[in-house]
């Protein structure tokens, strides 16, 4: 040897414990996933081979009628090349755990010394009758060879035992078979819960009698993130298709995952975790909710900012006064006509529904394709900027006696409240107030449009989309086109 010299290795420490994690060599359980193929074609994607082609194709029909199930989506679907690709290459799934807490394995090792139906070798099933049990009670048990022991002709089997049979238990115990000390991995039990929580006892008879499972299983939606794709919800379609032999949910919503606005993963241990009900006694639950979907886009992170929320509140708030004005203007005597007449709807009536119908489109839309932030971006359009800011500024004007807004236009006067003048403010200075005068003294009981429904109406004119009784008559029709004509008043 001509030298030595020191070697520094990266050695990890366990954050609880403070001691160095080294590697060792350790018996542990595996399962061999069952369904995987029927699993990984049944999620709808298009492009890369050995997956469905694209929906709607004859060879896309073709392989979705030989599956049991039916077709499922995911939401995002850039989501579905992850989850093929993970399918595509698994391994056997290790789950034993070296835990003081969880469900045992529910295995019993077992040192056989007597003859056993076939030639036994590592890991072969072998069909036995244990002499303590009786033929219903081996009927209830698989046996497998584990190893071999340590003399000629001892074989150390592993004993599983069907659940529900606490008696074989305790006579494999008292036999001298040892119930394995590992327990189960945490997602062994996840993975059946799409059933297993609804009565399921994994005989085919007895579930088809089962109303719960009949009527909720499959379920509609799964709602998760995309950090446990492969932990939970590949196992959840592959456990659904070999116990049930139907997909647990038809389509996957993958949320974006909370941040802090450095882009760090939200825990305790960093503390840039805000407390849920803090943020709900400053500004509201329902605040809290409306700006958190808004500022999650489908599938996209989020960099969490408490404007967000205060911009829900502020929303909430707008909400609030504008059922209150409704209110304070439909007092006693006030007739609520039950459906909507068309002959007594104004220009500014027609375009409020027009725009009402827009949005109504756009939410269905955005909730049939899971865009939650885009329904609740259009529901903020509409109520705040085009419902309030616009039709209800309008309103004011019709709803304020006519003899008050003659004598205010003769006069010359300026209204106190400078909100309740600007729906009559659409013609630019300088003939503003001669143009609005002379207006109102050869029309005085006519309704005057507001600037906004002028302006919006005159694009929607511009555009074609103001056609037939929904361009309004008369003087305010002659207007709303004179201007999205363009012309100079």
């Amino acid at each position: 040897m001509e030298k030595a010299e020191p070697y520094t290795n990266n050695v990890g420490f366990s954050e609880r414990a403070d001691v160095p994690v080294e590697p060792r060599l350790s018996e542990q359980w595996f399962l061999k996933y069952p369904s995987v193929e029927a699993a990984r074609n049944s999620v709808v994607q298009s492009g890369s081979a050995g997956i469905l082609p694209a929906s709607g194709s004859d060879e896309h029909a073709a392989r979705m009628a030989a599956l049991p199930g039916g077709e499922m989506r995911f939401y995002p679907d850039r989501w579905a090349k992850v989850y093929d690709h993970l399918l595509g290459g698994i391994q056997d799934w290790c789950i034993s755990r070296q835990l003081w807490w969880g469900h045992r394995v529910p295995v019993w090792t077992f040192l056989w010394k007597g003859p056993v139906a076939t030639a036994p070798s590592d890991s072969q099933q072998v069909h036995m009758d244990l002499p303590f049990l009786t033929k219903e009670q081996n009927l209830q048990t698989a046996a497998q060879v584990i190893r071999p022991g340590t003399e000629t002709g001892e074989i150390y089997i592993g004993i599983a035992v069907q659940p529900g049979h606490p008696e074989i238990e305790a006579l494999l115990e008292q036999n001298g078979a040892r119930q394995d000390p590992d327990v189960l991995d945490t997602w062994f039990s996840s993975w059946l819960w799409p059933f297993a929580t609804m009565g399921w006892t994994g005989d085919k008879e007895i579930d088809a009698r089962n109303p719960t499972l009949a009527a909720f299983y499959p379920t509609t939606d799964l709602v998760t993130g995309p950090d446990i794709i492969f932990f939970w919800v590949a196992r959840m379609i592959m456990a659904g298709y070999e116990y049930m032999g139907d997909l647990p949910f038809k389509n996957v919503y993958f949320t974006g995952i909370i941040r802090d606005k450095q882009g760090r993963k939200m825990s305790k241990s960093l503390g840039n975790s805000p407390d849920p009900l803090d943020l709900i006694a400053k500004y509201g639950a329902d605040a809290l909710r409306f700006g958190v979907m808004r500022a999650a886009p489908l599938g996209q992170d989020v960099l969490f900012d408490e404007q967000s929320v205060e911009l829900g509140r502020n929303f909430c708030n707008k909400l609030w006064n504008a059922c209150r004005f409704r209110q304070m203007v439909g007092g006693e005597g006030t007739i609520v006509e039950g459906e909507i007449k068309p002959d007594l709807l104004t220009a500014d009536d027609r375009w409020i529904l027009m725009r009402l119908d827009l949005a109504i489109r756009e939410v269905t839309q955005a909730f049939a394709d899971y865009k939650f932030s885009d329904a609740t971006a259009t529901l903020y359009r509409f109520f705040w900027s085009e419902y309030c800011d616009w039709y209800v500024e309008a309103s004011k004007a019709a709803l304020r006696p006519v003899e008050e807004m003659k004598s205010e236009a003769l006069n010359g006067s300026t209204p106190s409240d400078s909100s309740t003048l600007q729906p009559f403010n659409f013609i630019p200075p300088p003939r503003q107030q001669t143009g609005r005068d002379g207006l109102r003294a050869r029309q005085p009981a006519a309704r005057v449009p507001s600037v906004s429904a002028v302006h919006h109406r005159g694009a929607l004119a511009r555009d074609g989309l103001l056609t037939g009784t929904a361009r309004g008559s008369g003087w305010e029709n002659d207007h709303v086109l004179a201007l999205a004509q363009g012309a100079d008043y």
